[in-house]
């Protein structure tokens, strides 16, 4: 039984960590970052040759 346990806290420990690691950021600087790298995609500062 108690390897079950075992199994269990393993499993949710991971859970944890993935979750951690791949969760979407939430601060000021982060939503700057995303919009600036948003507009610099639709405007990119240095001219194209052609």
């Amino acid at each position: 039984m108690w390897f079950l346990l075992f199994a269990l806290a393993l499993c949710l420990i991971g859970y944890g960590i993935v979750h951690l690691r791949h969760r979407t950021p939430s601060s000021m600087d982060s939503s700057i970052d995303t919009f600036s790298q948003a507009r610099q995609a639709l405007a990119p500062t240095k001219p194209r040759r052609r």
